[in-house]
């Protein structure tokens, strides 16, 4: 995985490190989100870190390597999302940069939200 497996506390962490397709999901959310965060402007960026912890807390519930799978493969789509999606609609002149960001983590939201009644 993206980190080091002998500090994993979490139920997430944990996970991750004992199945080799989590780790490999995690390892290529890692990366998008670094590539994503290197290329960010200054406000994309605090998005992304303040998406980055309801992600953490939500795979961290997680009670089936299904569940996890699921919370990553979000992410990643997440990340996509607000550095493709919403950048785009400021930059066409649609939206403004705060409406911009505050839709995209309404959709962030709205994800999560419908991972969790997947997986009770």
């Amino acid at each position: 995985p993206s980190f080091n497996c002998a500090r994993a506390r979490t139920r997430g962490e944990i996970a991750v490190c004992r199945s080799p397709n989590l780790a490999a999901l995690d390892r290529e959310m890692a990366s998008f989100y670094t590539r994503s965060y290197r290329g960010a402007d200054p406000e994309t960026r605090r998005l992304l870190e303040r998406t980055r912890g309801r992600f953490l807390g939500y795979r961290d519930r997680c009670t089936s390597d299904a569940c996890i799978a699921d919370a990553y493969r979000g992410r990643i789509t997440e990340i996509r999302d607000i550095v493709d999606g919403e950048l785009e609609n400021v930059w066409s002149g649609k939206k403004d940069a705060k409406t911009a960001l505050d839709d995209a983590v309404k959709a962030g939201n709205d994800q999560l939200k419908r991972f969790e009644a997947a997986n009770k």
